[in-house]
């Protein structure tokens, strides 16, 4: 008994699990949705299914009913015509009339009538007008006589409904077998289709949650499965992306501290009393290698261009360590000789680069002035240029020396750092530069070249500090179209 219940429960859970799937599929209707288009395709097909099966069932309906017709009709009538024979050549009223009505209880039959070998009306029963389907007739012999005829009419109406009735039950039959059908094609597709892709949604919408720690897992051996691991894929992309950029916003947060202490340690005051300045330094990233200071002590003006080679963080970091020493050495020793303090550097930022495993080094020319008048300086760097007031003409004096910081080389740094000296009058000016400037290449990749600038230069030497320092770098900018290093300029007019 126990095992007999079992068995029941067991039925009653699979047609309760049918019903239900039936159900999900007649109210699945959203053509948006996976579930929407299956349902839509099973139940178009449905539709097609059902009136090929009308369609077929009504052409089996009529054929049945025509031909259990005219087979009744004709059993009938063979029979009626036997069975009256006798009677009707005893000229037996009685007899074949009481033959005719039991033949006449058949609901098929609507009219009989039974005529003698002269077409004489026997007997007739029924209506002859209600409507019939079919009629037939049948010669009523003796021996090989014909002794008369019988005529038998039949409605359609009750045969018909036996017919329907089986054919029906037929339909509904075949109904049921075709809904189970359709609840295991419809399991069948939610299993290969919905179901991976309603995991791979579901994957899609943490996503876009920001969920990057997941996996979608598909074991169904075809493109689903493909695709759940082209997806795996890409969100491990994706992670590694977004490791990236937390590293790259982290490093430009980084750079923008640096670039602003860089900017801090540049000059913001430049007035003193010998010269008229005006300054700038554009680095080609967000940190330059470039490097420019004033510095005043104990009467002295101090004036410093330097560029690191290369651009960049470290080129960064280096020139603001040089200029760090430059202004500390000075604060402690301000009558200190631009050759000694070159040498004092040199030392200091070799032995910085030695530590850092860098193979830098600095261009760095040192201007010392005591009265405004007359400049000493040291340190290789770029050509200086004069612009003498006098005669509007340019001097281009070169720097002599070697480029500090460097390491593994077998030479006495300190005797190579030669003092020079230069005479400036009222409005001469001395223009400082990087060489950004005449390395500058426009778009066919021509340089800016120093002959472009001694022609700015002589053209507005006359101005002011500012008015030079501007007209230089707007035709720079003019002329550049892509800036691959530091840009850095001083221009000093003797006031």
């Amino acid at each position: 008994m126990k095992m007999l219940a079992i068995m029941r429960l067991r039925e009653y859970n699979q047609i309760g699990k049918y019903f239900r799937t039936l159900r999900i599929i007649l109210g699945t209707r959203d053509p948006h949705t996976v579930n929407g288009k299956i349902t839509g395709s099973l139940l178009r097909l449905v539709t097609v299914f059902t009136f090929l099966s009308i369609a077929i069932l009504t052409i089996i309906l009529y054929t049945r009913f025509s031909i259990q017709l005219k087979s009744r009709a004709d059993r009938l009538i063979n029979f009626t015509a036997l069975a009256i024979a006798q009677p009707l050549w005893d000229y037996d009223k009685n007899t074949y009339a009481a033959i005719i009505d039991a033949v006449a209880l058949d609901p098929a039959i609507t009219y009989i009538r039974v005529t003698d070998d002269n077409n004489t009306i026997l007997m007739e029963t029924g209506d002859v007008e209600r409507f019939s389907h079919l009629t037939v007739r049948e010669t009523v012999r003796r021996g090989d006589r014909a002794i008369g005829t019988v005529r038998i009419d039949f409605t359609p109406l009750p045969l018909l409904m036996d017919v329907a009735t089986n054919t029906l039950l037929n339909f509904l039959a075949v109904g049921f077998i075709f809904s189970v059908l359709l609840v295991f094609i419809y399991n069948t597709l939610e299993g290969l289709v919905h179901t991976p892709l309603t995991r791979l949604m579901r994957s899609v919408e943490n996503i876009g949650r920001g969920n990057l720690d997941q996996k979608v897992i598909l074991q169904t051996d075809d493109e689903f499965e493909k695709l759940a691991g082209a997806f795996n894929g890409m969100l491990v992309r994706l992670r590694e992306y977004q490791d990236r950029m937390i590293i790259e916003s982290q490093l430009r947060r980084e750079m923008e501290v640096a670039r602003q202490i860089q900017t801090a340690l540049l000059p913001d005051d430049l007035s003193n009393d010998y010269f008229e300045i005006a300054a700038s330094m554009r680095p080609a990233e967000t940190v330059g290698g470039d490097y420019f200071d004033v510095i005043q002590a104990a009467g002295s003006l101090w004036f410093i261009i330097g560029d690191v080679s290369g651009h960049g963080v470290t080129s960064g970091l280096i020139s603001m360590m040089a200029q760090t020493a430059i202004s500390t050495a000075i604060t402690a020793n301000p009558g200190i000789a631009p050759a000694q303090l070159l040498s004092l550097i040199d030392k200091i930022l070799s032995e910085n680069l030695r530590k850092m495993s860098e193979d830098r080094y600095m261009t760095i020319t040192l201007f010392c002035s005591t009265d405004g008048n007359i400049v000493d300086f040291t340190g290789l760097h770029q050509d200086i240029l004069l612009f003498r007031s006098s005669d509007s003409k340019v001097e281009t004096i070169a720097t002599d020396g070697i480029w500090i910081g460097l390491r593994d080389l077998s030479i006495d740094a300190g005797a190579a750092m030669i003092g020079q000296r230069l005479q400036v009058q009222l409005n001469d000016v001395l223009v400082l530069y990087s060489d950004g400037i005449t390395e500058a290449m426009n778009v066919n990749e021509e340089m800016y070249g120093e002959d472009r600038l001694l022609t700015v230069l002589n053209r507005h030497g006359a101005g002011s500090a500012r008015a030079i320092h501007d007209a230089i770098v707007g035709d720079v900018q003019a002329h550049l179209h892509t800036q691959h290093d530091d840009i850095t300029l001083m221009v000093l007019k003797r006031k």
